[in-house]
């Protein structure tokens, strides 16, 4: 993925939706948090991030919020690691 999304604000949450492609699947409950795997509505998504080269969600819980939050300081962790092995 080549897209940075560095913060969203809920005045443009469709906006960026409609240019990711992913508001339809949003509406038509094709998308599921990446933690716990409810559905994610607009009024549920808790956080957007990019996994294995796509955007993923997380829904608004907060245990779900703090998984994703240790998930990607692990990821950046393994990623620092590989640069300074390089």
């Amino acid at each position: 993925m080549n897209n940075k999304i560095n913060a969203v604000f809920e005045d443009n949450l469709k906006e960026v939706l409609i240019k990711l492609k992913l508001l339809d699947p949003i509406n038509n409950g094709e998308i599921v948090c990446r933690v716990c795997g409810d559905v994610i509505s607009l009024e549920t998504i808790g956080c957007m991030f990019p996994l294995d080269d796509e955007v993923q969600f997380c829904c608004d819980k907060i245990l779900c919020i703090q998984k994703i939050i240790e998930l990607q300081s692990t990821i950046r962790q393994i990623a620092k690691e590989r640069i300074k092995n390089e």
